[in-house]
């Protein structure tokens, strides 16, 4: 694409897990999914403060990276994170490893 003039942009969804999607983690679903994601079959609003998954990501972007030289970036659903700021405490509460006042921190 490069040698024709086209920019390569990288996509990542950074916000969502998807189960048709290949990870690092054979089990990156089922680990990482926090929340159903209204409207969207097979895909979970992600677990975003998980180090682990945080790693898991980094670790996607750099072989991307690493396999061709890209022009950018574009990160698909960090509105994600509004999903879980407007969540009541009592579902919050419900988020797999989600540290005591982490959605609270931008306030």
């Amino acid at each position: 694409l490069r040698a024709r003039g086209t920019k390569v942009i990288l996509y990542l969804n950074i916000g969502a897990v998807e189960n048709w999607r290949k990870y690092p983690n054979p089990n990156a679903y089922s680990k990482f999914g926090a929340a159903k994601y209204e409207g969207w079959e097979g895909e979970q609003h992600a677990a975003f403060w998980r180090e682990d998954y945080q790693q898991m990501m980094a670790q996607v972007a750099r072989g991307m990276a690493v396999r061709g030289n890209l022009d950018g970036f574009i990160f698909d659903n960090p509105d994600s994170a509004w999903v879980f700021e407007n969540m009541s405490d009592a579902q919050q509460k419900n988020l797999p490893g989600l540290p005591q006042g982490f959605l609270d921190q931008g306030d």
